[in-house]
């Protein structure tokens, strides 16, 4: 790819280091035709000893020769890219918002800047200008990471990842079927033989059950691959429907969330954030501890 088939951002830098080149293939010729006449003289000298002669011719050679080319030190180079870069990252970070709004502007998803990273849609992208990538993130949770530091493939990312995520409908009771299951599951694994009235399994604990039973041989899930049905994104999505649905209301096996208390909060190890609609995936919501499930 040329320079003039680059991107605009990128010419600056090419034509820096294309500069250092032609300076150093330069210098490199010099110093070539220099060793040349060098190792001429040496040659001489070894095979007929006429000291004066050669020596003044060598001399000679040396004066008439053109001068060494300019060539920048290390140090200059790295200054100068370095202050490319500056100016490029600057550029970035300060155009980067106006054009992330225009792009959702364009694509219907809402936007808002937040001072940790942008709303986009139902999700939060945070940037890393050092990396140029970003992360997107639903419920606190990462679901995509180095997605490159460019607008469209954010915008792109983000109305695929809501048509899977937060637009396709949830089989209520399929997932009242699976979560069952595994909060039986979890309790087993703990050997919790004496009869309950109500059987308790820590939240995240129970999203690593739903796994196991949606990956299993012979599932559903498992023959059409939905790699989607197995995030924890798409879990909160169920589970919050779930939770407010008549499927489980209505159920002898009633299911509700217990909140987490201050130490298990923001610990992926001991809850989960479930914001307070699904449709945003930022802002209010509870981190919950524990799903609990009536016996009858």
């Amino acid at each position: 790819m040329t320079n003039e088939q680059s991107p605009p951002e990128v010419r600056p830098f090419l034509d820096a280091i294309e500069k250092s080149q032609s300076q150093i293939s330069d210098m490199c010729g010099y110093l070539s035709k220099l060793k040349a006449r060098l190792d001429k003289t040496k040659k001489a000298l070894k095979a007929k000893p006429s000291i004066t002669a050669q020596i003044h011719l060598l001399i000679t050679d040396l004066q008439a020769a053109k001068s060494a080319p300019e060539l920048h030190s290390s140090s200059q180079m790295v200054e100068s890219l370095d202050g490319l870069l500056r100016v490029f990252q600057r550029k970035l970070q300060d155009g980067f918002p106006a054009n992330l709004r225009q792009a959702c502007e364009s694509a219907r998803l809402d936007f808002k800047a937040m001072s940790d990273g942008f709303g986009v849609g139902p999700f939060v992208v945070v940037t890393d200008v050092t990396k140029e990538t970003a992360v997107i993130q639903y419920a606190k949770v990462a679901v995509i990471q180095d997605v490159p530091l460019n607008v469209h493939e954010i915008v792109t990312q983000a109305t695929a990842l809501k048509a899977s995520l937060i637009d396709t409908q949830v089989d209520l009771p399929r997932f009242r079927k699976d979560i069952h299951e595994a909060i039986r599951v979890a309790v087993a694994r703990r050997e919790t033989r004496t009869p309950l009235a109500e059987l308790r399994v820590e939240l995240p604990a129970s999203f690593r059950e739903m796994c196991f039973i949606r990956n299993a041989p012979g599932s559903n899930s498992a023959k059409r691959g939905a790699a989607d049905e197995h995030s924890l994104a798409r879990f909160i999505i169920e589970l919050k429907q779930f939770i407010q649905s008549d499927d489980n209301l209505k159920s002898s096996h009633q299911c509700r969330l217990e909140p987490a208390v201050i130490e298990n909060t923001k610990n992926p190890k001991k809850s989960i954030f479930v914001p307070r609609d699904v449709a945003c995936g930022f802002g209010e919501g509870t981190y919950y501890q524990a799903i609990i499930m009536q016996q009858k």
